[in-house]
């Protein structure tokens, strides 16, 4: 994050089912935030499956905390 390093990857997007039109903000609320945190664990579980970014260079690691320290 905040980083010019950039690895490539997938990105994965979830289309969740529409709510009924005319719930009450209290049932909306519970529903959308079951459904989010539902669609969040299941995204993290698949990210987590995938192979990570590989280990940094010192070279690499210098060149970045230069470019951090120069955004400040």
């Amino acid at each position: 994050r905040r980083s010019v390093m950039r690895y490539p990857g997938t990105i994965v997007i979830e289309f969740l089912p529409p709510f009924a039109p005319g719930l009450p903000r209290k049932e909306f609320r519970r529903q959308f935030e079951e459904r989010l945190e539902a669609a969040c664990d299941r995204l993290l579980a698949e990210a987590a499956s995938q192979v990570s970014p590989p280990p940094m260079g010192e070279e690499v690691r210098a060149r970045l905390a230069t470019l951090n320290k120069n955004r400040t």
